[in-house]
């Protein structure tokens, strides 16, 4: 085994050790896909992970997006590696391959129907169900057999986000040809204001946030009556009164809506805003005091911009009928993929807040029987631990266990991984290192260009949301990646940077509906700048530079 082991190391220059399932796989290259593991997954969150993973959903999207080279991912230490995509890609493809692609192309047309009628409503019934489900007086191995069967039904519901992820791309990918191939102009940037201002899952909830904000905003007595409530007890309190009544019934919605979105895709462990109502009670008392304005109109912009680009291209393809047509045809077909894309990230964040929910009430069992210490405990032990754990109860062995991975846990958390592993990396893996130097006056970080514009402003690196109350209205955000459940902060910021992301990422298609510069994809930014520095971020030309 000790062959199969390449020891790398973490920022801070402690040992990162892979043990490789085999040669074959220890010979590919991998990056850290920080988009959807910022941070080191606990043991039950991989076990989700994993098991998402092994549905067909998303091994064939994979397929439409440049072929199997998302064939094996590797998390060691908790963090998700994809291997790189080949440097040339397949000159043919296999014909079960191109089969999947042309379903996907037929599939297109009809998404967003074919979504709301018959995929959506599924994913719908299976959240509510695994949110609501508890295990009342069930024996230990029942209940943690009906765990297992909830972790599936999440798989499922979020493998039902990823079917719709392969026509979505289909959907998307012709207008970006088109682009590239009849306009003598930037292709990506005019996909950009040709998908942008429809209104989606998350401008919808942003928008929710604004008006109750605008609530708090026009009645002072409210504001100070919030200062005397537990969150907890807002909403039953303040709908027996008469000046509270409109604001709770607005909050209430809203929780049921976007409460139980994830912070993270597949990490159990952080908890949901219908948990931390206080943090939304916070950012609506922010919103309040800063008169920030309605975020539709950011929508509302970017409409314009689509229908004026939209019809400066129509009239450069007059006299090519047929171009013309295609070119209608491509725009119609796209105009549903920032919707779906939205819709998509919004369910697939609440399928797993809402797994969560019935782990917390399975680990309070636990802990009345003395296995565990806190509900939360039950993160730390893989599914079939939580199995052997409920037939043989040794209460010191479990705990003992818990505590040694929350402790290396919170290590993980202080730092960030290696960004790629496997192949040539090797070559390198014992060479030490202090981490990334900070950031100097002078040096430009390159990252990727996501959304024009030019800001300087402070920089405030938020690790989780927990995090996030360090942020005031012009701040500059800089975080590893965001997820739909991040959304609320946008209206706050001038700018956004992160470790990771593409231009199809979460992070990118929010920060241009706001019109705020956004530079992705640069390594070891939340250690190289620090809170408090004036930054310049250039999302134009995807730089970022320290002022002062």
């Amino acid at each position: 085994m000790a062959a199969l082991t390449t020891t790398y190391h973490y920022e801070n220059g402690s040992d990162f050790p892979v043990e490789w399932p085999n040669a074959e796989i220890a010979e590919r290259e991998y990056w850290w896909n920080s988009q959807h593991t910022p941070f080191a997954s606990t043991p039950l969150s991989i076990d989700y992970l994993s098991t998402v993973w092994s549905r067909n959903g998303p091994k064939d999207f994979v397929h439409v997006s440049g072929g199997h080279f998302i064939d094996t991912i590797v998390h060691p230490h908790g963090y998700m590696y994809i291997p790189q995509r080949p440097p040339t890609p397949p000159t043919t493809v296999a014909p079960e391959l191109q089969a999947i692609r042309e379903r996907f192309t037929r599939e297109a047309p009809n998404l967003w129907k074919s979504w709301k009628a018959e995929h959506e409503p599924i994913v719908v019934k299976s959240s509510h169900t695994i949110k609501n489900s508890t295990f009342p007086s069930m024996p230990l191995p029942a209940m943690a057999a009906r765990l297992r069967e909830l972790v599936d039904l999440a798989a499922d519901g979020f493998d039902l986000t990823m079917v719709a992820a392969g026509p979505m791309m289909a959907a998307h990918l012709p207008l970006v040809a088109f682009c590239q191939a009849e306009f003598d102009e930037d292709a990506g940037a005019l996909v950009e204001e040709l998908e942008g201002g429809y209104s989606n899952r998350t401008t919808s909830a942003d928008a929710q946030m604004w008006q109750l904000a605008n609530i708090l905003r026009n009645n002072p007595e409210l504001q100070k009556r919030l200062q005397t409530i537990d969150a907890a007890d807002i909403i039953t309190t303040l709908a027996a009164t008469p000046n509270g009544a409109l604001f709770s019934k607005g909050l209430a919605k809203y929780i049921e809506q976007y409460g139980f979105r994830a912070e993270v895709w597949f990490e159990l462990t952080t908890p949901t805003q219908v948990e931390n109502l206080q943090m939304v009670l916070d950012e609506l008392q922010r919103a309040a005091a800063c008169d920030e304005p309605d975020p539709h109109l950011a929508t509302i912009k970017s409409a314009r911009i689509r229908r004026a680009t939209t019809r400066r291209l129509q009239k450069r393809l007059e006299g090519k009928l047929e171009k013309l047509a295609q070119f209608n045809r491509v725009l119609e077909v796209a105009s549903q993929y920032v919707p779906i894309k939205e819709s998509r990230g919004y369910w697939q964040m609440t399928m797993t807040g809402s797994l969560r929910m019935p782990c917390l009430v399975a680990g309070q069992v636990f802990v009345d029987h003395g296995v565990l210490k806190t509900s939360d405990d039950i993160f730390y032990l893989h599914i079939e631990e939580i199995e052997k754990a409920s037939a043989n109860p040794d209460q010191a062995t479990w705990k003992q266990l818990v505590a040694t991975r929350r402790a290396e846990h919170a290590a993980r958390m202080a730092t960030n991984p290696p960004a790629n592993i496997g192949g040539k990396h090797e070559a390198t893996a014992n060479v030490a290192t202090t981490g990334p130097a900070v950031l100097t006056k002078g040096e430009v970080l390159k990252g990727l260009a996501a959304s024009a514009g030019v800001v300087e402003g402070r920089a405030v690196v938020v690790k989780t949301l927990s995090e996030a109350g360090k942020l005031e209205t012009g701040d500059i955000l800089v975080c590893t990646s965001t997820s739909p459940a991040w959304s609320i902060l946008f209206s706050r910021i001038s700018a956004v940077v992160t470790a990771g992301g593409g231009p199809l990422s979460h992070t990118a298609i929010v920060a241009r509906e706001y019109k705020i510069p956004c530079v992705l994809d640069i390594a070891g930014v939340t250690s190289r700048v620090q809170d408090g520095m004036r930054i310049r971020v250039d999302g134009t030309a995807g730089t970022v530079e320290l002022v002062a």
